[in-house]
């Protein structure tokens, strides 16, 4: 089998290591370079304390993936924990429903009231909080190091990577892709994998498929080094917010998710002024001690959202040999690992270890109206 990835991420990077590890001859292809559009910009966490059974499963998996390339000195996998907080009495109590469940799963979570979190965190604010659920093996890995790990891995099955060649067209006959276009001549394959990101629909349409895929900006910032916090990840599920301590020291901060839909070619990447004031204030709300903290650099990258909040992944029905993978709502580069062996295996015809059947591509018409929400908030 030749496959043709189009889109060099944490995604479209996974699925083509494992379809090589697995006997393809695979190419991916990117207009810009490695990991230089959203998976460059992610913050990098890594948490299974995500609201669908089938997303936690997929971090689980690929916890095994960011261990042994840590284990290999590819990257470097910090392991701090996550704690999400709610602010409201009921939020605390969808906080613990989904504990519940994430303890069905299997996960080692730990519920926390307010005297609980001032006790077990005593950097937070504690106060501000009504509840907290801990789990320890979550944590933060450089996006682009564990991507360039993959590609790594592959070229050693004969993955051929190539950046800076943009795609400018795809050309379909009787149901499948016949070829896709380039700066340099059409390329031919097997199978074509679309994982290229909030840019995925824009290419769908060039076959003529629509996909339910709405790119939406985030934003993030990193603020001068301060001393050690000893705090795990911190998610404020009531506010979106979200921070943690970087290894150098500066503390990485992100929110400012802007639920309206941005052009991938025509956005800014820099972070807006008011994204800066806002969340440097929660930031300082949670953390007294990042009160004398300064900004370093913020920016500003682009997620894909689906009306579900799900992926949408596999064949499309109207391309028999056009695979898609891409929506990834905001937690994109944690599940990149398992998702992309799961993507591999479905191409190839075998059992995925985690069943996707909620992510299938084909349960939208392609043309649905939705509203852009941010992944993971409660009351």
């Amino acid at each position: 089998m030749e496959a043709l990835v189009l889109g060099a991420g944490a995604w479209g990077c996974s699925i083509g290591y494992h379809l090589a590890r697995g006997g393809a001859r695979v190419t991916v292809v990117d207009r810009g370079a490695l990991a230089s559009g959203s998976t460059g910009k992610a913050a990098g966490v890594i948490s299974p304390l995500l609201w669908a059974e089938e997303d936690v499963a997929l971090v689980q998996r690929s916890y095994h993936w960011f261990d042994e390339a840590c284990c290999r000195g590819d990257s470097t996998l910090h392991h701090p924990g996550e704690v999400k907080l709610v602010r409201t009495a009921a939020g605390a109590e969808q906080l613990r429903d989904h504990a519940r469940r994430w303890a069905d799963l299997g996960l080692a979570v730990q519920v926390y009231g307010p005297e609980e979190l001032r006790s077990a965190f005593p950097g937070l604010a504690g106060e501000t909080f009504s509840a907290g659920a801990f789990v320890p093996e979550a944590g933060f890995a450089d996006p682009y190091q564990m991507t360039a790990a993959m590609v790594r891995e592959g070229r050693d099955h004969g993955l051929v990577l190539r950046q800076g060649l943009a795609v400018n067209g795809i050309r379909t006959s009787r149901g499948t892709v016949t070829a896709v276009e380039t700066d340099v001549g059409a390329l031919a394959a097997d199978v074509y994998v679309l994982a290229a990101g909030t840019w995925s629909r824009k290419l769908a349409a060039w076959a003529g498929v629509a996909l339910p895929l709405k790119p939406y900006r985030a934003q993030a910032l990193v603020t001068t080094p301060l001393p050690p916090q000893n705090l795990p990840v911190v998610h404020d599920a009531s506010t979106g917010a979200y921070f943690f301590q970087e290894a150098g020291g500066g503390i990485l901060v992100g929110d400012g998710t802007q639920e309206s839909e941005f052009d991938p070619d025509g956005f800014s990447t820099e972070a807006d002024f008011e994204f800066v004031s806002a969340v440097t204030g929660r930031l300082q709300e949670m953390l007294p001690a990042a009160a004398g903290a300064s900004l370093v650099r913020g920016w500003a990258g682009l997620c894909g959202a689906t009306p579900d909040r799900r992926p949408l992944v596999g064949f499309h029905r109207e391309l028999s040999n056009l695979f898609v993978a891409c929506g990834d709502n905001g937690f994109g580069f944690m599940r990149a690992p398992a998702l992309g062996e799961c993507a591999a295996a479905m191409i190839q015809g075998t059992p995925p270890p985690v069943n996707l059947r909620t992510f299938d591509v084909n349960r939208f018409r392609g043309d649905e109206t939705f509203a852009i929400h941010q992944g993971f908030t409660l009351a």
